[in-house]
């Protein structure tokens, strides 16, 4: 089985350049609009609330976030 590949989002945000979120392992890399990436645990459901949020900085600050980085 071939591996699947990770899906970007371009977020169009003052607080997020995109988003990178790998289904294996449940993982969303961030690129900041101000510079500087991390990389935060979360599921697929979280992943398209940040797609179809009206305010994609406020989502992310609300249930991203507060997950922890690493």
């Amino acid at each position: 089985m071939e591996p699947i590949m990770p899906e970007t989002f371009v977020a169009n945000s003052s607080a997020l350049d995109f988003a990178q979120y790998d289904p294996e392992t449940d993982i969303m890399k961030v690129w900041f609009a101000k510079g500087g990436t991390a990389r935060y645990p979360v599921s697929r459901v979280e992943f398209e609330g940040l797609k179809t949020a009206s305010s994609v900085g406020r989502y992310f600050n609300a249930v991203i976030r507060p997950k922890g980085s690493f």
